[in-house]
């Protein structure tokens, strides 16, 4: 994985304390270059080449270019071939050097070749220039502050802030979006001035005049290919197998996050078929977690690891590993409002034990339309112009549970307050971004003009009108939105941050990038079958895993919410919104005394709201907080 770290000056003294910062992300080698342009610092975590050669920065045959790289690319043997061909020459055996050398030969298309995750900056002294690039979906984060003239980019937004003349301020426009979607999605961060790369995109700084230009290399296309349901099977079949085999490529040990879902379980299915065609008669290394709830994933794990035979750990946790937020938070440079954090990264801290590389089943739900919203949004909008939608589905005493049952699990957690969201999105159908944003968000615009302290007229609606504005077909608008933010913002930063904390290096085969496009390139009844999530990946997986896990429907992991706020964290809500000043008091407390009656609904909330104070302290104001309660 690895931290890197960059910026337009000579300061060793500031670029060694960014690099302590991110110690987590490279804790085997580190290193640093520096002259009057640009210091570079990298943190290393092995896992290819071991040896000397592999540190960085990593320079080129005449040392007028060098690179600081964090990720994997997965195809570097083949394009190392062909770079040979041309008479380059390689000094390791890392895909770094492969980076470099393909920026030599190819400029900055050399992105296109690259199959894996990564961010990297490759320093071109000759033309004085600084070239980024993040990899197509976002698997790897990398932030930039730019402002009069001063140009410094890392792995981590904590790195940039060792830098004391950045000022800490609330970027206003992502606090919204945060109070919105429980994350700030898109180019800017929770911080004033401080932005991401966006994935699937380079950026260019002249380091002479100081100018920056970013340019999009990838995007998912909307153009839909209608071939048989079987070529489709088979071809993801094909590249699941080819995906998983390529991330297998490790000289420190590898291990599985299982959830017993066909997601994670899919992954197991074919590393084991694949181990047993290399004649490999080592156990599998697996993991799992959970709280010894009744419908907990890790009863489920258990049973796919029995059926592979693999060395199999479960880990019961308690509803004391609340204490771990703050430092659940610090990890995550923003507040990102999933409780599921906290318990990835004690998975984390487990697995790391016995493990350096772990896969994971991320992904699988935004490409192959996994989600509740897309079972709902897409029927509703396909039923709006019926005679009965504005007048029964409309009505709230017409809003049965059972019409909730068929799309949410948990419609009694939701309450009276989720149907009424229910409503709210059902009255926007005609709006396909609002009726999405109504859909998803833990705050719709009403309500958080209830909680927040400084209103104003900004619109998330219009900020996602993009995704739905081209002709692709309804659910394919709602994953794009999906895979361009929850899942990079979000999801993919759960498992950067909370594994990159002790120092694991997560992989992710559903993303390598030739299967979201074939994804995408399906009819949508492929992914989404008469309310059958998946369905393409059930057919291709069905030879490889349990008839029960081919079948098993989606499950949210369990997380005991409920416990935390009725028990452990009910007196701190109280006064919570004297802390930050951007939520009411009265806000917060009208929540609490409505929380029974929709315990999931203001559960999130009150969740979102918890994780911002405790950001707003740490990084803010500057607080150290050991335990919450």
């Amino acid at each position: 994985m690895c931290g890197i770290i960059g910026f337009n000056w000579d300061d060793l003294s500031l670029l060694k304390k960014a690099m302590s910062s991110m110690h987590h992300r490279g804790p085997d080698q580190q290193g640093t270059f520096a002259d009057k342009y640009v210091s570079l610092g990298h943190k290393r975590l092995s896992i290819i080449d071991l040896s000397e050669r592999g540190k960085q920065p990593i320079f080129n045959e005449n040392r007028d270019m060098c690179i600081i790289f964090g990720g994997e690319i997965f195809n570097y043997k083949e394009i190392r071939q062909d770079l040979q061909s041309k008479k380059h020459r390689f000094e390791s055996d890392t895909d770094t050097e492969v980076i470099l050398h393909s920026y030599e030969e190819y400029g900055d298309n050399c992105v296109k070749l690259f199959n894996g995750f990564f961010s990297f900056a490759i320093y071109d002294s000759g033309k004085k220039r600084l070239f980024l690039a993040r990899d197509r979906l976002g698997i790897k984060p990398l932030y930039y502050y730019l402002k009069d003239g001063i140009f410094m980019f890392a792995s981590e937004i904590k790195a940039i802030m060792e830098n004391r003349e950045i000022e800490r301020k609330v970027n206003k426009n992502a606090f919204r979006r945060y109070v919105s979607l429980g994350y700030a999605s898109g180019r800017e961060t929770i911080f004033e001035s401080i932005f991401r790369l966006l994935p699937g995109h380079t950026m260019q700084f002249d380091l002479k005049n100081s100018e920056m230009k970013s340019t999009r290399y990838w995007d998912i296309s909307t153009v839909i290919e209608k071939k048989s349901t079987i070529y489709y099977e088979k071809q993801l079949e094909s590249l699941l197998k080819d995906s998983v085999e390529k991330r297998l490529v490790s000289e420190r040990p590898v291990g599985i996050f299982l959830s017993g879902g066909i997601d994670s379980g899919s992954i197991l299915a074919l590393v084991h078929n694949i181990r047993k065609l290399n004649s490999d008669s080592s156990k599998i290394q697996t993991y799992s977690v959970g709280f010894g709830h009744s419908e907990d994933e890790i009863n489920f794990a258990e049973k796919t690891a029995e059926h592979f035979s693999t060395n199999h750990k479960s880990f019961q946790l308690d509803a004391g590993i609340i204490n771990s937020l703050p430092d659940v938070v610090w990890h995550s440079d923003e507040p990102i409002s999933d409780p599921a954090f906290i318990p990835i990264k004690i998975l984390s801290e487990k697995a790391k034990d016995t493990s350096t590389v772990i896969l994971t089943g991320d992904g699988s739900d935004e490409i192959f339309a996994g989600y509740e919203q897309y079972k709902f949004l897409t029927h509703m909008d396909r039923i709006k112009w019926l005679p009965f939608h504005r007048t029964m589905l409309s009505s709230f005493k017409f809003m049965p549970y059972t019409l909730l049952n068929g799309f949410f699990k948990y419609s009694k957690a939701i309450g009276e307050e989720g149907k009424k969201r229910a409503l709210s999105v059902i009255k926007s159908l005609d709006d396909r971004p609002k009726s999405y944003l109504e859909f998803v968000s833990i705050f719709n615009k009403l309500e958080a003009e209830d909680i927040i302290q400084e209103n104003s007229s900004y619109d998330l609606a219009l900020e996602f009108r993009q995704y739905f504005s081209n002709t692709a077909p309804h659910l394919n608008q709602l994953q794009e939105a999906d895979v361009k933010t929850l899942l990079p913002d979000q999801f993919l930063m759960k498992n950067d941050k909370m594994c990159m904390a002790h120092s694991l290096e997560a992989r992710v085969p559903f993303l390598d990038y030739r299967i979201v496009e074939l994804s995408f390139k399906m009819q949508p009844s492929l992914r989404l079958h008469n309310f059958r999530e998946k369905y393409i990946l059930r057919r291709a997986m069905k030879k490889y895993l349990p008839h029960d896990t081919i079948k098993r429907k989606k499950q949210r992991f369990y997380v005991p919410m409920d416990e935390w706020m009725t028990r452990d964290l009910k007196s701190f809500f109280h006064g919570l919104g004297n802390g930050s000043g951007y939520f009411k008091q009265k806000g917060i407390e009208k929540i609490m005394e409505r929380y029974n009656n929709s315990p999931l609904f203001y559960g999130r909330q009150l969740w979102s709201v918890l994780t911002f104070e405790l950001w707003h302290k740490i990084y803010i104001r500057q607080e150290k907080i050991n335990t919450l309660i």
